[in-house]
C-alpha cells in the first residue's frame, strides 16, 4: 500500500527526563514553577514535541513528567 501524504515533523523537541528524576537530576517539586516557565517558552517558540518515558521520574515521582505536562497544558486531553 502506498500513501502519498506529506509527513511533517517538528524541528525541535523538549526532553522531560529531569522532570521528576530525583536520583540523577536532583528534581524537587519546588522546581515546578521553573519547569512551567520552560514549558511556556517552548510552546511560545512552536515546540510541539515533548519527550516523555515510562522510566522518567523516580519512586513516588514515577510519571511526574506526564503529570506536569498535563497541568501545564490545560488543553491536553
Amino acid at each position: 500500500m502506498q500513501t502519498l501524504q506529506k509527513l511533517s515533523l517538528p524541528s525541535m523537541g523538549c526532553g522531560t527526563w529531569t522532570w521528576g528524576n530525583q536520583l540523577l537530576w536532583g528534581y524537587d517539586e519546588s522546581m515546578d514553577e521553573q519547569l512551567q516557565a520552560v514549558f511556556n517558552l517552548c510552546v511560545s517558540n512552536d515546540v510541539t514535541l515533548f519527550d516523555t518515558g515510562d522510566s522518567y521520574g523516580t519512586g513516588r515521582l514515577n510519571g511526574r513528567s506526564e503529570l506536569l505536562l498535563g497541568q501545564f497544558n490545560p488543553l491536553t486531553i
